[in-house]
């Protein structure tokens, strides 16, 4: 009985997982379309308690913590999606990097109307951590790291009920000898 509910628990997981990181599933299944903030094709579940509110103060505190926007990282060529979008400004905003940590506005005004252009501050605490793009950045991160979570236990999930149908079918002819006896 216990295998059986874990089965069904890493089932019922599994299938939220695949819902809410594979781009259009999660939307075709609950039939709802992108929020406020523009996250492509995220799950409306992941924003709601990711991004939003309380959560993201405590995310966001966190980001800082990790010294994910060192001096150093930013020679780096390749950055990750968190990076770009809470280490420096959204690139359509037309600023100049003047040193490894500071940005200035463009003498001719902003290239976009983007509220994360003026949301951007060269604060090493603020930097762009509350900007659209952080959030885009942090979300793409969790989908790829949740899509290999569910790979695992769709894996896990295969052993599991290998192992269910293997001791169901030693319990039957256990049962069937004994009865013989």
């Amino acid at each position: 009985m216990i295998m059986f509910c874990l089965i069904i628990g890493l089932l019922g997981f599994t299938v939220f997982t695949f819902l809410v990181t594979n781009d259009g599933v999660g939307k075709t299944v609950s039939n709802k379309g992108v929020s406020k903030i523009r996250t492509w094709d995220f799950a409306n579940w992941l924003e709601l308690h990711f991004v939003n509110g309380k959560n993201w103060d405590n995310i966001k505190s966190c980001l800082r913590k990790s010294e994910i926007c060192r001096t150093s990282d930013f020679y780096q060529k390749n950055f990750s999606p968190i990076q770009t979008g809470c280490c420096k400004p959204p690139s359509e905003c037309g600023f100049e990097q003047k040193g490894a940590e500071t940005w200035a506005a463009p003498k001719g005004g902003q290239a976009m109307n983007n509220s994360d252009c003026n949301t951007w501050n060269n604060e090493q605490n603020k930097l762009c951590f509350d900007c659209n793009a952080c959030k885009e950045g942090f979300l793409m991160n969790i989908k790829k790291k949740w899509k290999f979570f569910t790979i695992f236990n769709l894996c896990a999930l295969v052993l599991v009920i290998l192992s269910y149908m293997v001791g169901c079918c030693a319990k039957k002819n256990n049962w069937k000898d004994n009865k013989m006896i």
